[in-house]
């Protein structure tokens, strides 16, 4: 399990608790970026490398306007994304992530949330 009671590298976990995001699923658009979310994982969907051996996480992920599916990178893709420092595989059905600088993007006709930096946080 996450020690949460690490501090976050941004906030501590009061302030995160706390805090107010600046978006909801329900706000969310194709090309979005910057995105400020509080959400409960509601199931982690599947693990998979690509051709170039990335791992990626996919959760489905929920607030209370909305879902949406979620892509993480693992630590392997040094070019792309990490999410929590790469323990993608560590979050759990109903954890509370905090997720600071996400896009989206459209991959085969869905509209998918992606961490562009590491800011996340499991409460």
């Amino acid at each position: 399990m996450i020690d949460t009671s690490q501090k976050s590298k941004y906030f501590s976990l009061s302030e995160l608790q706390n805090k107010t995001v600046s978006h909801k699923i329900c706000n969310l658009k194709p090309r979005d970026k910057s995105i400020e979310l509080r959400v409960i994982v509601l199931e982690l969907l599947e693990t998979y490398e690509t051709k170039i051996k990335d791992k990626i996480t996919q959760f489905l992920l929920a607030d209370e306007t909305g879902s949406i599916i979620a892509n993480f990178f693992g630590e392997t893709g040094k070019r792309l994304c990490v999410f929590y420092n790469g323990v993608g595989s560590q979050i759990r059905d109903g954890d509370i992530l905090y997720i600071n600088g996400a896009y989206t993007t459209i991959f085969n006709k869905k509209m998918i949330l992606y961490q562009g930096i590491i800011k996340s946080r499991v409460l």
